[in-house]
């Protein structure tokens, strides 16, 4: 008579492998059951080939894309000083944030990809969110009073704005402006869009008036920032033209048009994107743009720009293009 042979450890195995389906299906449901798509991705595949370094923070890293490593450090000591500044401007304690952020884990896990390699814990998350979270919203604030920020040498206030700007580093916009709000008593004088911009904005020198503080529901600070060199018709996200219906036409470069006897004129305009075709007598055609000069600080952002655009298929495409 043939006995069953099954050893202890085929029980573990299969303990494990019923453990494990019973995780896989429970995800599915948790998909099916909020069908709101993540707004933070890693840095395309497509992109890393050529941009790798570009994906890379180089003086610190914020939220769970990028855990922190030991040449992050030194500036955590920093986060941790406009935290403590934070909860004195506000006279609240750490506790009184991490209690509401703590309600809002399964929202924030949700802003983030599968591909995101988020704390198992959550109190490490909300920990996260915090600390980050409150350094920009001090970050800003103090900005906004006239109060200059310096990194630790040998880094920029340029290096921590590409740092900010990277796809990989983004918090949700939703956790800022729960902070943002929580610390305020009756209403803000300004929002914190326009705030954030007002920071951001040092990256290509735009003057405080060209702000455009009317982006509606960032998902983070690189949307917000992007979304804020769009031309102004680009601004409406319920325009009844889609973002799929929008024509998009790329430029030729400039020695094809200056071929074709088209010249390339200097022009003043309140988006780097917003390029103006006319006709002239001498020249016949001229297309003006608004200068931009491109270095390694502003290539950074506007590659993430890029990244971004291709994480998400409802976006346009303007820096794409």
């Amino acid at each position: 008579m043939a006995m069953d042979l099954q050893s202890p450890n085929d029980d573990i195995v299969q303990q494990r492998t019923m453990a494990s389906m019973e995780e896989k299906l429970l995800k599915s449901r948790q998909r099916r059951s909020h069908p709101e798509p993540h707004t933070i991705c890693p840095f395309p595949g497509s992109l890393i080939k050529v941009h790798d370094e570009i994906r890379w923070p180089q003086l610190t890293s914020f939220g769970p894309c990028r855990h922190r490593t030991h040449r992050f450090l030194p500036f955590e000591k920093r986060k941790l000083d406009l935290l403590d500044e934070f909860l004195t401007r506000t006279k609240r304690n750490w506790q009184f944030y991490y209690e509401r952020l703590m309600n809002s884990t399964d929202q924030i896990k949700r802003c983030y990809s599968e591909e995101v390699d988020k704390p198992a814990d959550d109190h490490e998350l909300v920990e996260m969110m915090l600390i980050d979270g409150s350094f920009m919203v001090e970050l800003f604030l103090q900005y906004e009073e006239g109060k200059d920020f310096t990194p630790p040498p040998p880094w920029s206030v340029q290096t921590l704005i590409a740092d900010l700007l990277k796809l990989e580093n983004q918090l949700p916009f939703f956790v800022l402006e729960n902070l943002f709000e929580l610390s305020t008593v009756g209403p803000p004088i300004r929002s914190l869009s326009y705030l954030a911009l007002r920071f951001l904005s040092q990256a290509f020198r735009k003057s405080p008036e060209m702000v455009k503080a009317q982006v509606r529901k960032p998902k983070h600070l690189l949307d917000l920032f992007r979304r804020s060199l769009l031309p102004a018709t680009n601004l409406d996200e319920d325009s009844q033209l889609s973002k799929h219906d929008r024509p998009m036409h790329p430029i030729q470069s400039v020695k094809h048009l200056r071929t074709a006897g088209i010249s390339v004129r200097q022009r003043t305009a309140k988006s780097l994107l917003e390029i103006d075709f006319k006709k002239f007598q001498i020249p016949p055609l001229a297309l003006k743009i608004p200068p931009l000069a491109i270095d390694d600080f502003t290539n950074a952002i506007l590659v993430n720009c890029v990244a971004m655009e291709q994480c998400f298929t409802d976006e346009s495409k303007h820096f794409t293009a």
